[in-house]
């Protein structure tokens, strides 16, 4: 055991019930906020994604529009 998880097991049995019991219910809480932000930090990384994979969708629309446009215009050019 390392000394630094001595001087901890040697703090936590100076503690009373009481404090101990403190103790254990902020780390309670600080877990369960982790917990959630963990989520929504997964959740934010899904949305970057799937951003990307919707602006590339976006770039290839556009292109296919102006090679259609561009198609039209020659084919009226023809026609004039």
């Amino acid at each position: 055991m390392t000394t630094e998880r001595t001087c901890e097991k040697k703090a936590r049995t100076k503690m009373s019930d009481d404090e101990l019991s403190k103790v254990k219910e902020q780390i309670s809480t600080v877990s369960d906020k982790i917990r959630e932000l963990n989520k929504e930090v997964r959740l934010c990384d899904d949305i970057a994604e799937r951003s990307k994979v919707m602006e590339q969708n976006l770039e290839t629309i556009r292109a296919e529009e102006e090679k259609q446009q561009r198609k039209e215009q020659k084919r009226n050019d023809k026609f004039r």
